[in-house]
């Protein structure tokens, strides 16, 4: 199987924790870049056209996660639509905290 490069890309805010970054130390080629999918300018930065695959993570706030309805999936879902918009035919996986 061909090698792929791993590029997470993430505000400042949102970064991957300590223990996060020791999982995937054990990759090679493992890349961070600050931005945000609902900016189509971080996705041309990022060369998200070129993919091979996109996985979009729910943001981890347990504030919003404890109500009714979840923000986390609806900011997922809103990155998903953006994605399918502006990249044509896209491999996504997404994460989603609350299925109903």
């Amino acid at each position: 199987r061909p090698h792929r490069p791993i590029l997470i890309l993430n505000s400042k805010d949102d970064l991957p924790s300590s223990s996060n970054w020791y999982e995937l130390a054990h990759f090679e080629d493992v890349f961070l870049m600050e931005g945000t999918v609902m900016k189509e300018r971080d996705l041309l930065r990022s060369n998200a056209r070129y993919a091979h695959m996109i996985v979009i993570m729910a943001r981890n706030n347990p504030i919003e996660a404890e109500g009714e309805g979840s923000l986390n999936d609806a900011e997922t879902i809103l990155s998903f639509m953006q994605l399918t918009m502006l990249l044509k035919d896209p491999d996504l996986r997404i994460e989603i905290c609350k299925p109903k």
